[in-house]
C-alpha cells in the first residue's frame, strides 16, 4: 500500500485566486439574496456544469455571517467544524433522505438559493441541481481538484431505498468523502472558500481547519493499519458505494444492490450464490444492520457481515469523524 500522505499536497480551490482578484463582489450582488427566478429554478436561460471547476466570487453579505449550503452531511460536518459561530448553515435535507436524490420542495430552493455559498459535492452528486437555478457565482464544487480521480461505474441497476425515487447508480462515483485523502481535499476547499470570504477570522478559521485536517490524517491512517497486509482482498457489499474506499486501500470490493430492511428475493439470492462463487470471501459489508432473516442467511451461506456506514446522512448521534472511526474498528473484525 502506498502510505505517502496525501495531506502536505492537498489541492487548492481551482482558479479561485483568480475570481477573486478579477471579480467586484459588489458587481454580483442581489438585493437581499434576491436571485430572480421563481422557487422552481426558471426565469434564468443557462445550462448548469456542476461537476466544472469552482465559479465561487467572494459574496457582499454587508457584515452579517454568511450564509453557507452544504449538499450532503459530510460537508456539512465540515463546513460547521471550519466555519463555527461564524457561517450560518443552510441545510434543508430531511435527515432519513439519501441526499443524491432528495427532490427539495419550493421552500427548500428558495433556502439553497438564499445563501451566500454553495458548497456541493460534484462527482455528478446532486442530481436535484440540474433542475433549479443556482447563482454559479456562489458555487463551489468540492471535489473539482480532484476531477481527475472519479471513478465511472459501469453497471447500473434500477432501484430505490427509503423515500427517495428510484435510481441507479450508473455513470459516476460520487461517495468521494469515504476516502478520507479525499475528504481532506474537499475540507481544505472549504477552509480556503470560507477565509477569502471572512478575510478578518483568518487566524480562526486556520486553526478550526488544522484540527480537522489532523482528524482526517489520523483516521486515513487507522483505515490503512486496520487493512495492512490485507491488500486485494475481495469483500461483498450490498450497495456499491464503497469505490472510492477500496482504491485507496486496494480492496476488492464485490457490490450488490441489497437493502438492510429487506429480505433478498429468491432472483437476488441466486444472484449471491453466483457471484460468491466466483469470489469467495467470508464478508460482506453493509451500510446499516441487515434484517435479522438475512443476517441468518447470510450465515447459512458462509458469510458473516460488518456495518460500514457511508455518513452521507444526519446521524441521529455521533458525527462523521466518530462513524468513520466505528467504520475502521469493524473492519478490524474482517482482518484481525
Amino acid at each position: 500500500m502506498n502510505n505517502l500522505s496525501f495531506f502536505s499536497r492537498i489541492l487548492p480551490i481551482p482558479a479561485l485566486a483568480l475570481l477573486i482578484a478579477c471579480g467586484n463582489p459588489a458587481s454580483h450582488k442581489d438585493s437581499d439574496h434576491d436571485h430572480g427566478g421563481d422557487a422552481h429554478g426558471h426565469g434564468h436561460d443557462h445550462d448548469h456544469d456542476h461537476d466544472a471547476e469552482s465559479t465561487f466570487r467572494i459574496q457582499d453579505t454587508q457584515g452579517q455571517a454568511p450564509r453557507v449550503f452544504a449538499s450532503n452531511y459530510p460537508l456539512r460536518f465540515f463546513t460547521e467544524r471550519i466555519g463555527g459561530d461564524l457561517i450560518e448553515i443552510v441545510y434543508p435535507v430531511p435527515a432519513d433522505e439519501d441526499p443524491a436524490y432528495w427532490t427539495p420542495s419550493p421552500e427548500d430552493v428558495r433556502a439553497i438559493q438564499s445563501a451566500d455559498i454553495l458548497f456541493l459535492n460534484g462527482a455528478t452528486y446532486e442530481k436535484w441541481a440540474e433542475t433549479v437555478t443556482l447563482r454559479e457565482d456562489r458555487i463551489v464544487n468540492t471535489s473539482a481538484g480532484f476531477s481527475h480521480r472519479y471513478i465511472k461505474l459501469q453497471d447500473a441497476v434500477v432501484h430505490s431505498h427509503g423515500p427517495g425515487e428510484e435510481h441507479s447508480h450508473a455513470g459516476t462515483a460520487f461517495n468521494t468523502w469515504l476516502n478520507p485523502q479525499h475528504a481532506a481535499a474537499q475540507a481544505n476547499v472549504i477552509y480556503e472558500t470560507l477565509a477569502a470570504q471572512l478575510p478578518d477570522h483568518g487566524s480562526e478559521l486556520l486553526q478550526n481547519h488544522e484540527v480537522l485536517r489532523e482528524e482526517l490524517e489520523a483516521l486515513d491512517k487507522r483505515f490503512g493499519q486496520a487493512i495492512a497486509d490485507h491488500e486485494n482482498t475481495t469483500i461483498l457489499a450490498s450497495h456499491p458505494v464503497y469505490d472510492y474506499f477500496a482504491e485507496r486501500y486496494s480492496l476488492d470490493i464485490v457490490s450488490l444492490h441489497w437493502e438492510p430492511d429487506e429480505f433478498p428475493s429468491i432472483e437476488q439470492w441466486i444472484e449471491f450464490a453466483e457471484i460468491h462463487a466466483d469470489n469467495p470471501t467470508d464478508w460482506m459489508i453493509w451500510e446499516d444492520v441487515p434484517a435479522d432473516k438475512t443476517q441468518a442467511r447470510l450465515r447459512e451461506e458462509g458469510v458473516d457481515w460488518i456495518v460500514f456506514r457511508t455518513a452521507m446522512n444526519t446521524p441521529e448521534e455521533m458525527d462523521y469523524i466518530a462513524i468513520m472511526n466505528e467504520n475502521a474498528n469493524n473492519l478490524l473484525e474482517i482482518f484481525e
